[in-house]
Formats: C-alpha cells, structure tokens, sequence
C-alpha cells in the first residue's frame, strides 16, 4: 500500500523559496493537463520587529513550515539566490557537441574567479541563427575591383548558468538537517520567469524587489537573457518611511503595505533613495540591451516581491521608464479554491519564486523526467 501511495504523490511538487526575509513554499498537484494549488505557507525569518539573536536558524525553519504544511510532494525543488549565480548568454559558431563544451568551458572561466572543479555548471544551446559577416572585403587587381559578397555563418547562442559548488552544499546541508531531500536546485531568476513571463511573447523585464536584494531578469519569448541583482530592497523603503514620518519600523512598515499612495502624499516630501537606485540598474540593462539588439525592444516590465504591491508603484516606474509597467500574477496559470481568493490577493507578487519552483516540477513531469 505504500508503495501505491508514493506513486500517486508523484504528480505533486513542492516549490521552496528561501528568502532574505521569510522562507515560501509552495505545492502543486498536476491533473487533466492543469495545475492545481494544494497548499502554500510562509514563515518569517528576518523583519523590522526581530533582531539577529530571535531569528530561527533556516533548517528549523524549514523544517516548522513544511510540517506545518503537512506537505505530501515527493520532489522538492529549491532557489538558489541569483546573487549566487552566474546567468550568461555567449554565441559560439557551429560546432560539434563535444567542441562546443570544451568551448563553454573555456569561456566560463572567465566569467568565474574560481577553480573550475569549484563550479557546479549547465549550459544549454538555446537559439541557432544566421548571420551575415562584416562588409566585403575590397580586392585590387589592377585597375579592377572585386568586392566579395557577404558570407552566412551559422552562430549558436548558449546559456551558460553556474554556482559556487559551496552554496550549492550549503542550501543542500539546510534541508539535509531539517531531514528533506532536494530533487533539483535552481537560480531563482529562472523561476521568476517561468511564473511571470513563461507564456509571453517578445522581450519582458522582470523587476523583483525583495526585502534587501532586487533581482532584475530579462526574458525574451520565457527565455531568461540577463540576469542581474543589487544590493537594495523593500527594506530601504520602510527605513525612509521609518525617518521622514518618525515612526517606528514596524509602523513603518505597515505603511508602505497600505492604500496610501506615498509617491503623492502632500504632507511628506518622500524620496525613496532605493527605488531610484532600482530604476537606474533597469535603464542601464533596457539601454544596453536594445543598444546591442537594434531589432528588439521591451514593451513591458512586470514588477514581482511584496514591494511590488506598493500603492503607486507601477505609476513610479511607468513615468520614468516609459513603458508598461505591471504587476505580476504568478497565480494566473495555477487551478485554487476561489474561496481563497481574498488571501492570494494580499500575498501579492511575494510568492513569485516558489510558484516558479514548483511549475519546475510540473515541467518536468510533463516531459516524462
């Protein structure tokens, strides 16, 4: 009998997001090709009410949520902070498969300062294309000349994902104490776009603002491009509420979260230091890459993290952008009690990752992995 009951949890998977600030999870079950939401839960491991010492260690954590949670998936998936990984997109002319490794290989260690036997590696061909060479070259032959016409030359564009072997044990060792088991660990840039953008066309932005780390990721067709993350989050929002209102940063905190529009509140003269810091690392990445693909623009830019349900945060950005700008629905694929309707609301885009996660794992059942 358990045996029967292991086989039919195999089509539910768990998504884990470790965060700076609280630990998501979530649980999906797959069936007549749609998926289902069977659980989700948080716990807070960091905020403005706690300090250092009161903060539970992850693995216990960890292991509260999921037992809380009483989850019944049998694959476990994990994120891997971006800031802990390396996202490159290299181009590479036409070449064997075993050429072509070697080649990823070597250009790798350029982008890593480690050791490469240091470096848990993947990379994956992602697009082949055609392009044309330089201007013809001019030959003289007497009083003649011959202009060569342009040659085709086949390019192949691949993704090269890499971490420190050493984080990777560290996130194992956190689920390894609290007795789980990880099916697969990826970069969270990764989930982020396969639960905001997986079904859009063109070129999307992702901006995820977390508690103290903002992930930025580019994705062009559900195809991650870019991959970038800075040192700033929702928690320099609450410290400016916290100083320019002289509230404490709890209250702070609960302000930011409310239907108040602070980007035109008359009272205060707000200016958030750390959004302007957000907004100039997302024009540096649209300028630079529509600069080096002329032929592409990014129509819109989707806004993820419990910062993105700030009121008035999408006008702050579309203003300064000039382009779309949206909050992200990672629930629009996923089947749920619509009674839960009220609370996946208030959750906002902060579930983004683990959502993304756990759709891993229906990806992966669904091509048969």
């Amino acid at each position: 009998m358990k045996f029967f009951a292991q086989l039919m949890k195999k089509n539910v998977f768990l998504g884990v997001d470790i965060g700076t600030s609280s630990i998501k999870a979530v649980e999906l079950s797959y069936k007549d090709q749609k998926a289902y939401l069977t659980n989700y839960g948080s716990v807070t491991i960091r905020d403005a009410a706690m300090d250092a010492q009161s903060a539970p260690a992850i693995h216990k954590a960890i292991s509260a949520l999921l037992q809380e949670m009483r989850v019944k998936a049998t694959r476990l998936y994990v994120s891997l902070p971006s800031s802990n990984g390396l996202v490159a997109l290299l181009e590479f002319p036409f070449m064997s498969e075993k050429e072509l490794e070697q080649a990823v290989r070597f250009e790798a260690h350029k982008y890593i300062p480690a050791e490469m036997e240091d470096i848990a590696l993947s990379w994956e061909v992602i697009q082949q294309i055609e392009k044309k060479s330089s201007l013809g070259v001019l030959k003289i032959k007497g009083e003649k000349e011959e202009k060569k016409k342009p040659k085709r030359r086949d390019i192949q564009e691949v993704l090269l994902v890499a971490a420190l072997k050493s984080d990777v044990g560290l996130v194992t060792s956190h689920f390894k104490k609290a007795q789980y088991d990880i099916h697969a660990i990826e970069l969270e840039s990764f989930s982020l776009v396969r639960s905001l953008a997986a079904s859009e066309e063109g070129d999307v932005l992702i901006i995820d603002i977390g508690h103290s780390i903002c992930n930025f990721a580019l994705a062009s067709n559900g195809i991650v491009r870019i991959s970038r993350n800075i040192d700033v989050g929702g928690r320099g929002i609450t410290e400016t509420i916290a100083d320019s209102m002289n509230v404490s940063a709890v209250r702070a905190d609960a302000i930011k979260k409310g239907k108040e529009n602070l980007f035109r509140k008359k009272e205060f003269s707000l200016v958030f230091a750390s959004l302007d810091v957000v907004l100039g690392e997302a024009q540096r990445i649209i300028s630079s890459y529509e600069k080096k693909h002329g032929e592409r623009h990014i129509e819109k830019v989707v806004l993820s993290g419990g910062t993105a349900g700030m009121m008035g945060i999408n006008e702050f950005f579309e203003e300064r952008l000039q382009r779309k700008v949206e909050r992200g629905n990672c629930w629009r694929h996923i089947e749920y009690d619509k009674q839960l309707s009220p609370y996946i609301q208030e959750l906002d885009g902060s579930f983004s990752v683990a959502i993304g996660l756990a759709l891993r794992g229906v990806d992966d059942f669904r091509r048969g992995m």
